[in-house]
């Protein structure tokens, strides 16, 4: 029987890792991480996509996701077939991730987020969907105007865009 890695790390910081391809490769047996809280990736120039499939399912816990300065980086989470996730996701910052295309390809609720925080993400023309009842998004007016799905929430809900 393998034992998860990193089953009681509650903050990780990868930052300036000039050759980190990826997070993590190969199968979730053993994977850790079920009680990440906070997770910073920054300043890895050969990062494609922060999360596989495999990875995100033992994130249940992750509350803060910190992305900046991954030239490379074209999706956060990597295409999936989960309907939850991220679920006690409560901030998100991207901040100069000039390929970023998508958060999540397939289309997911996120039911406490609220605050995000996107700058110097020009292709970035989709935003996940959010039960919260407000959800503070903060970046250049240009790229608002731009967005093709803002992720209109509900009814219940609102979106407060605040400019940088």
């Amino acid at each position: 029987m393998e034992e998860a890695v990193f089953q009681n790390l509650e903050y990780l910081s990868l930052q300036y890792l000039l050759k980190l391809r990826s997070i993590w490769q190969g199968p979730k047996i053993g994977m850790g991480f079920t009680h990440l809280k906070t997770l910073i990736v920054g300043g890895c120039p050969e990062l494609e996509t922060i999360f596989s499939e495999e990875m995100i399912e033992n994130l249940s816990c992750l509350e803060e996701l910190r992305v900046f300065s991954c030239p490379k980086v074209k999706s956060i989470i990597m295409e999936n077939h989960l309907t939850t996730m991220l679920q006690k996701l409560t901030f998100l910052v991207l901040f100069s991730l000039p390929e970023l295309q998508t958060i999540c390809e397939k289309v997911t609720e996120w039911t406490s987020l609220q605050v995000m925080y996107i700058s110097n993400c020009p292709k970035l023309m989709k935003l996940p969907r959010s039960r919260s009842h407000t959800v503070r998004i903060i970046g250049k007016p240009e790229w608002w105007e731009n967005l093709k799905d803002k992720g209109n929430i509900n009814e219940k809900s609102k979106q407060i865009f605040l400019p940088v």
